[in-house]
């Protein structure tokens, strides 16, 4: 089974797809993790199993949110984040424009746990 990955297709494309299937949104956070580990490691996790379902389902892979909601981790150096309300705001927005456009399944993966708070 191919994966369809959003940012690939082109309009006319968009337009044949399935819109049963689910669309997945990987949703991470830019945040310090230590010296040993990458600002960018929960946006890494949450597109590596976003796309490793997308790929053993079917589903639809949708673009990255990059900045989730930043918590407790806020106050150490490199972390970059939005208020849950934001998070909130942005993922309703989100939802709105792929039903606007006739699909109604979105699933959004969070590689960081504090996301949970905003969506």
């Amino acid at each position: 089974m191919a994966m369809i990955e959003w940012t690939k297709l082109t309009s006319d494309e968009i337009q044949t797809v399935d819109k049963t299937l689910p669309v997945i949104v990987p949703v991470g956070l830019v945040e310090a993790h230590g010296p040993h580990l990458t600002l960018g490691l929960d946006i890494d996790t949450a597109v590596y199993f976003a796309r490793s379902v997308a790929e053993n389902t079917g589903a639809i892979l949708a673009p990255a949110i990059h900045y989730g909601f930043a918590d407790e981790m806020k106050e150490y150096p490199g972390t970059v984040g939005i208020a849950a309300e934001t998070l909130s705001l942005v993922v309703y927005d989100i939802s709105c424009m792929f039903c606007f456009h006739g699909f109604k399944k979105i699933i959004y993966l969070s590689g960081h746990g504090a996301n949970r708070i905003g969506c």
